[in-house]
């Protein structure tokens, strides 16, 4: 959110005009200017009021850019900011939201570097329906002229590279803390040089909840969570077909005894319920491995499917155990 914006380019070279007031009725939005006096969106500088820590100030960038209000912050030194209300902005200029403009206004202005290498711009006129065309730097006062602006897609970083977005989580965080709070809890040491210092303090951690989130974004599908195999919520289920084939229901019971004792977290599904319901309900509940015990008992064979593989294995009932194993061990 603070990522330095460097200033490329050269000034333009046009030749300084005298700024002229132009009727622009209706004309509230940069979409709106632009189309009605035919200029591009660069040549438009737009100025935003803002409330910082309840003082009004102005902040212009290109047409096309935004304002970074955390580096405008930093550069006063405010705490707090937000855009300012409707009655705000009259205040500031006299106008309605959408005509502002660096001349002439009632609150400080401070300027992105951008606006520093461009000549005869367009900006608002701090009067309804009016703007002002071929305004320069020279034309009003600047508080301070520094990088204002949120860096965008495609734009050069300060390394030499190009800026690209991507979709991101942040998952784990540290933070340099400083003395701040340490001198506030009369935090201190005494160094080689017997000499009092404050601590220097950070934090770290780590968002468990995130982590669930970004793991689901990776590992899904439109039915389930497909949750890796050392974080399953149930990393062995026994899904009985019918509880009522007594050799299926204590087959069932004994594989969870078995895992339970070899300290998997198991569950037995012996509801009298139908086995599509049983295989959607422990695919919901994201159950790694799936051993169901159904007709195939009767030549001694099982199935077993895992969360990440739509191949269903039939094997031994007597080799269950260690294909368990050999999947949680790969």
């Amino acid at each position: 959110e603070v990522t330095p914006c460097p200033l490329l380019g050269e000034p333009d070279t046009e030749k300084k005009k005298p700024y002229k007031k132009v009727f622009t009725p209706e004309a509230r939005t940069i979409e709106d200017v632009t189309v009605h006096l035919g200029m591009p969106v660069k040549k438009f500088v737009k100025t935003m009021i803002y409330n910082v820590d309840g003082n009004l100030v102005a902040v212009c960038v290109r047409g096309d850019r935004d304002v970074n209000e955390t580096k405008l912050r930093k550069l006063i030194g405010g705490f707090e900011s937000q855009l300012a209300t409707a009655a705000e902005v009259r205040e500031a200029t006299g106008a309605p939201i959408g005509f502002a403009g660096p001349i002439g206004i009632n609150v400080p202005v401070y300027l992105d570097q951008e606006i520093s290498l461009m000549r005869n711009f367009i900006t608002g006129a701090n009067e309804g329906d009016y703007h002002f065309i071929n305004v320069n730097l020279d034309d009003f006062k600047a508080e301070e002229i520094a990088d204002l602006r949120m860096i965008a897609q495609g734009d050069r970083s300060i390394k030499g590279g190009y800026v690209h977005f991507a979709h991101g989580i942040e998952v784990g965080n540290t933070f340099k803390l400083g003395t701040k709070y340490s001198e506030a809890m009369d935090l201190y040491y005494t160094d080689e040089n017997n000499e009092r210092k404050s601590v220097y303090m950070g934090s770290y951690g780590i968002g468990p909840a995130r982590c669930m989130a970004a793991i689901v974004e990776q590992h899904h599908t439109d039915n389930a969570i497909l949750w890796p195999k050392n974080i399953a919520p149930v990393q062995v289920a026994i899904v009985v077909v019918n509880t009522k084939e007594a050799d299926q229901l204590e087959t069932g019971e004994k594989l969870y005894e078995l895992f339970k004792q070899q300290g998997y977290d198991v569950m037995l599904d012996d509801r009298d319920e139908r086995v599509g319901v049983k295989f959607n309900d422990m695919e919901l509940i994201g159950a790694f491995i799936r051993i169901t015990v159904g007709r195939d008992l009767k030549d001694g064979m099982v199935e077993l499917k895992t969360l990440d593989n739509d191949e269903v294995e039939v094997l031994p009932l007597d080799q269950v155990a260690d294909r368990v194993a050999e999947i949680f061990e790969r």
